[in-house]
C-alpha cells in the first residue's frame, strides 16, 4: 500500500522535482495511513517532517493540508495548500483543495479565482463546478451560479443536492421555465427526498401559498433535520403566517448550524427590529451584510436601526451602500438625507431628497405606464 501511494505521489509531481528521499517516502506514507485510520493530528506531524525533506515536493503540501483541513485547522491549511501551490502553481487538485478550504472558511472571494482556475483545467470534475456555484450563490450572483451548477448537475445528473441548488439560482433569476425543467429533473431522481420537498416549498412560496410551503419545509424538516436552510424555509413560512415566535425559534435553530446564514441572519434582524431589541437587530444585520454583501436590503435595515439608536454618521455607510446597490430606492436616499440633515449638512441633505423624490416620481411613471397597458376588466 504504501509503495502504491508512493508511486501515485510521484507520478502527480512536476516535471522537475527535485529528488524525495526513501526517508520522505516513508513519512508521507505513514501519514496517509494515520489519516485513513482517523488519526489526523498523528498525519499532520508525519506530514510536516515531510515537508522539510522534501520542500519542492507539492504532493507533501497537499497531503499536509488534507491532514490541517481534516483537524478542522482551516488557516493553517491554507497556507500548507499555497505552499504547494508556490511550486505546481497549475496543479487542479492544489487548486481546487485551497478552494474548498477558502468555501470552508466563507471567503467566497478567494474562493471563487482557485475553483475557477481547477475547473477550467479539469472541467470534468463535479467538486469544483459544484462549490463554484454555491459561491456564487453565496454572493448573490445568480446567473454565474445556475451556470456552473448546471454544469455541475450534468456532471452528476442524479445528484439531488445539485439540481436543488441550480433550482435556488433559477428561482432568484427568475427564469421560471427552467425551475420548472429543475423541478421535474428532481421529482425523476429523488421523489420523497429532503431537496425535492424544499424545492416544491421554493415553489408554493414564490406562488403566495404559504399554507403550502410550510407543509412541505415541514416534510424536508423530517426527513432531514440538519438540512441546510430548511430552519430558514420553516421561518420564512412562520413569519408570512404572522407567527413571529415560531419564526424566531427556526431561525435561531440554523443560526446554531451556521451562526453566519444570510437568510436567518437577515430576517431574526428584522423580528428583533419589530420587537424594538436594536442593538441585537444591529448585530444579526451587520452579519447579513458580511455573508450577503451584494443584497440591498440588510444594509438598507441596518441603516435604519442606526438612525433609530440615533447614530446617523454611523448610518451612512450601511445607507450609501444601499443607494449603490439599489440607486431607484426611495428609501435610501430618504434615510441618506434625515442623516445629512441631522449631521448637520444641509447641502448633501438636499441632493438626496432630491433623488429620493425623483426615485418617487419614476416608480409612479413606472406604475401608471404598466396601469395604461393592462387590459381593461369588463364591468
Amino acid at each position: 500500500m504504501a509503495a502504491v501511494l508512493f508511486l501515485l505521489l510521484l507520478a502527480q509531481a512536476p516535471a522537475r522535482p527535485a529528488a524525495i528521499s526513501p526517508a520522505a517516502a516513508r513519512l508521507l506514507a505513514a501519514g496517509s495511513a494515520a489519516l485513513a485510520a482517523g488519526k489526523p493530528q498523528a498525519a499532520i506531524v508525519d506530514f510536516r517532517r515531510a515537508t522539510r525533506l522534501a520542500p519542492r515536493f507539492f504532493g507533501a503540501w497537499n497531503d499536509l493540508g488534507a491532514a490541517l483541513a481534516r483537524a478542522r485547522r482551516l488557516p493553517e491549511a491554507a497556507r500548507a495548500y499555497r505552499r504547494g501551490l508556490a511550486v505546481a502553481p497549475d496543479n487542479p487538485d492544489l487548486l481546487r483543495n485551497l478552494g474548498v478550504t477558502e468555501f470552508r472558511r466563507r471567503h467566497f472571494a478567494r474562493a471563487l479565482p482557485l475553483l475557477r482556475r481547477s475547473a477550467r483545467l479539469d472541467p470534468g470534475n463535479f467538486q469544483a463546478a459544484d462549490l463554484l456555484g454555491m459561491s456564487y450563490l453565496a454572493r448573490n450572483r445568480n446567473r454565474a451560479a445556475a451556470r456552473w451548477l448546471g454544469r455541475a448537475s450534468r456532471l452528476h445528473p442524479r445528484d439531488p443536492r445539485a439540481l436543488y441548488l441550480l433550482g435556488q439560482a433559477d428561482l432568484r433569476r427568475g427564469d421560471m421555465a427552467a425551475l420548472t425543467n429543475d423541478f421535474a429533473r428532481l421529482m425523476h431522481v429523488a421523489p420523497d427526498s429532503a431537496e425535492a420537498h424544499m424545492m416544491m416549498a421554493m415553489a408554493y412560496d414564490h406562488g403566495n401559498r404559504e399554507p403550502l410551503a410550510l407543509k412541505e419545509w415541514l416534510a424536508a424538516e423530517k426527513i432531514n433535520p440538519q438540512f441546510p436552510g430548511v430552519h430558514d424555509g420553516l421561518g420564512l413560512g412562520y413569519w408570512k403566517l404572522d407567527h413571529p415566535a415560531e419564526a424566531e425559534r427556526e431561525f435561531r435553530r440554523e443560526l446554531a448550524g451556521d451562526p453566519n446564514d444570510y437568510a436567518a441572519n437577515y430576517f431574526l434582524g428584522r423580528l428583533l427590529l419589530r420587537t424594538g431589541q436594536l442593538p441585537r437587530a444591529a448585530r444579526h444585520l451587520q452579519r447579513a451584510t458580511a455573508a450577503g454583501p451584494r443584497a440591498y436590503m440588510p444594509w438598507l435595515e441596518l441603516g435604519r436601526v442606526d438612525m433609530m439608536l440615533h447614530h446617523p454618521r454611523r448610518a451612512l455607510a450601511p445607507l450609501r451602500r444601499a443607494a449603490r446597490l439599489k440607486p431607484h430606492s426611495v428609501r435610501a436616499h430618504f434615510l441618506l438625507g434625515n442623516a445629512y440633515a441631522q449631521l448637520g449638512q444641509p447641502a448633501a441633505a438636499r441632493r438626496q431628497r432630491a433623488l429620493a423624490a425623483a426615485a418617487r416620481a419614476k416608480s409612479w411613471a413606472d406604475y401608471n405606464r404598466l396601469l395604461a397597458k393592462a387590459p381593461r376588466q369588463k364591468r
